[in-house]
Parts: structure tokens; C-alpha cells; sequence
């Protein structure tokens, strides 16, 4: 056991939980599942190599997330016009909590991918004149 816990204390990480805050600070982004925090979450590359990957605590994820308006307005699509990002049935809420709250943040992140990419190509087309 010492032996291991002496080599772990020697790792080269590949991207360092500073350098992964750092990231997550920068972008602004929140988990695009709950809304919540990002924080830097310890895993190994598929390189076998220690590292730190953007993530969400909450929903136990990776995820690079999205800006808090695209959430929301995924929050608001889901909840409030019944968009649905996979077409699985729907837990029923007082029967199954639980189930139900798991649905919802996996709707609302399948639905915030769709937003943020809207989002994106609506700017990419606002730059190009296209005569009809």
C-alpha cells in the first residue's frame, strides 16, 4: 500500500485541477443537466495518464456545460412546452421522484445541446448574406 500511495504522489497530470479550474472559471458555464457547478473531477485519459476533466458533482458527469441562458432556456422548453430531447416515457413525479428528477435533468440537457447549437448556427448564418 505504501508503495502505491508513494508512486500516486508522483503523478504527472496531464491537465492539473488548477488548470482545470482555471477552464472552468473562464468559460462561464454551468452543468447543462441541472444548472449546477463545475468543478474539476480526477479520472485517467485513454492513455492510462492522470488527469482532470470539467464535470458536474451533482449529476456525477463529465460535462463541459453551457452558458447559464442556454440552460435556462432549455429549463423553460422542457418544463414549460413540453420539448423533449429523447421520446423514453415519462416518470410519474409523486410516484417516483427520484426517476422523474433523472428524466427531467437528461431531458434538459439533450435539449441544451439542440439550444446552444441553434444558438450557434443562427450566428453563423447572421454573418453570411444570402440573397433569395
Amino acid at each position: 500500500m505504501y508503495n502505491t500511495m508513494k508512486k500516486l504522489e508522483n503523478l504527472v497530470y496531464i491537465t492539473s485541477r488548477e488548470d482545470c479550474q482555471a477552464a472552468i472559471d473562464k468559460s462561464g458555464c454551468v452543468c447543462k443537466c441541472c444548472g449546477g457547478i463545475l468543478t474539476p473531477i480526477e479520472t485517467i485519459d485513454n492513455s492510462n495518464q492522470p488527469t482532470y476533466w470539467s464535470g458536474c458533482a451533482s449529476c456525477q458527469r463529465y460535462d463541459y456545460g453551457v452558458k447559464p441562458i442556454i440552460h435556462e432556456i432549455a429549463h423553460q422548453l422542457v418544463t414549460r412546452r413540453f420539448y423533449r430531447a429523447y421520446h423514453n416515457e415519462q416518470p410519474d413525479e409523486t410516484k417516483d421522484p427520484i426517476a422523474f428528477e433523472y428524466w427531467l435533468k437528461s431531458q434538459i440537457g439533450g435539449i441544451s445541446a439542440q439550444v446552444q447549437d441553434i444558438i450557434y448556427l443562427y450566428k453563423e448564418l447572421c454573418t453570411i448574406s444570402i440573397n433569395i
